[in-house]
């Protein structure tokens, strides 16, 4: 002969179980929520970086092209004026082409930094989307499971009395 539990104790086992199926299929999903966000962020942050390294290389080959030129020019100016101070006109050109290297620098270290604003924006826009996509998909799941408890405890107890109403009832607040 098999002891019948009482409909309230039926009822705190079955949410029991349920619960724990539940937190194992809430687990799930964000285990799964996070995995998409990281490759999102990955592949966003690639794409970044492929950015950042071609706007380097096109300012450092801007920057080849007007140091070979300005070598060019002083080669052809050597040529054709003898310097009165050589010291002071070769002091000139380190000048000139230390401006120029100075100049590549500082539009690498632009690119960088507008790279870097780009990049925390980004981040930034992706965990508030993530963060409002998990919201929802853990509302939407907790609403199912929420009706998927109610209509195992209706099942199991079909006479239920006044308790069974109210922990029902606790479950939609």
């Amino acid at each position: 002969m098999q002891d019948e539990m009482p409909a309230n104790e039926l009822a705190a086992k079955l949410m029991g179980d349920i619960d724990d199926m539940h937190n194992e299929e809430l687990d799930d999903l964000l285990k799964d929520l996070f995995a998409l966000r990281a490759n999102e962020l990955k592949q966003n942050m690639l794409a970044m970086a492929e950015s950042e390294a071609n706007a380097k290389a096109t300012i450092a080959k801007n920057m080849k092209a007007r140091r070979r030129a300005m070598k060019e020019l002083h080669d052809k100016l050597d040529e054709k004026v003898e310097a009165e101070d050589p010291e002071a006109l070769a002091a000139q050109k380190k000048a000139q082409m230390d401006a120029l290297e100075q100049e590549e620098k500082n539009q690498i270290a632009e690119v960088a930094a507008e790279f870097a604003r780009k990049k925390k924006a980004m981040e930034d826009e992706l965990a508030k989307k993530a963060l409002e996509k998990e919201n929802e998909r853990v509302q939407a799941l907790k609403e199912k499971q929420i009706e998927e408890k109610k209509e195992t405890i209706e099942r199991a107890v079909p006479n239920y009395d006044e308790e069974l109403k109210r922990i029902i009832e606790d479950l939609d607040t």
